[in-house]
């Protein structure tokens, strides 16, 4: 409907991934894999021997603000290991998230959960409410010796495991395609991407998105489109 009633809306570069559970938690954990079962297991046994380590869901501003800018930290050393431009630094996109927290916590509209061990913030995961839906939108976790019990990973299930007791049945892991989605039973979903100029500026710059979303939907006039420009990347100037 919507993609008939605007033409600027076409089908986006990157996807969702949703798990939906309506039965029992133990329902779900017996539809995974025998050895994820077991590493989830084995994980929170080897995480919650630790003395004073504990899964906490975040309500007070302060502990937030604290929890946010351990998340700030990991986010920032985990991405300079890779190679893609890190962008959660930039002061507008960070200003963006601690105020959006900031607001949210409160009104339950924002979900901030946590593993600590003391005053360690070993992992750390941000998303929005929406009952009965759950969306996933930053997670971060420590380095070195916390690796062993797969803390990512570990407060997502957790945080589902609170939140599937307080009736929520979809949760939205959001865009990537990482293994861990996939074992945790999630299916891929399209994403739909809506381009509209605002302003006259706006022209050339929606222009150029229709005309992406235009070539997308012929496989031949893509791959041509693609060959040209790497031709033109590698072509000496």
């Amino acid at each position: 409907m919507l993609r008939r009633r605007r033409p600027a809306c076409g089908r986006c570069a990157v996807g969702t991934n949703l798990l939906s559970i309506h039965g029992s938690w133990d329902h779900y954990l017996s539809r995974l894999d025998r050895k994820v079962r077991k590493e989830i297991g084995r994980c929170w046994r080897v995480f919650s021997k630790r003395d004073g380590a504990a899964f906490r869901r975040v309500q007070d501003q302060t502990e937030a603000a604290r929890v946010m800018a351990a998340m700030e930290v990991q986010q920032r050393l985990r991405h300079q290991r890779g190679s893609a431009p890190y962008l959660l630094d930039n002061p507008a996109i960070a200003a963006f998230y601690r105020l959006l927290v900031e607001n949210g916590i409160g009104s339950g509209e924002v979900i901030l959960t946590a593993l600590t061990c003391g005053d360690e913030v070993v992992s750390a995961l941000l998303g929005l409410a929406r009952p009965p839906s759950y969306i996933m939108i930053r997670i971060s976790s420590a380095a070195g010796a916390w690796a062993d019990c797969s803390p990512g990973r570990l407060v997502i299930v957790q945080t589902m495991r609170m939140l599937h007791q307080e009736h929520y049945t979809t949760f939205d892991f959001s865009i990537g395609d990482y293994p861990h989605k996939r074992r945790l039973g999630t299916e891929q979903r399209p994403l739909l991407e809506l381009t509209a100029a605002l302003s006259v500026r706006g022209v050339p710059a929606a222009g150029y998105v229709r005309a992406k979303h235009l070539i997308r939907r012929f496989p031949a006039a893509e791959a041509m489109a693609r060959r040209l420009i790497a031709y033109a990347r590698v072509r000496p100037h």
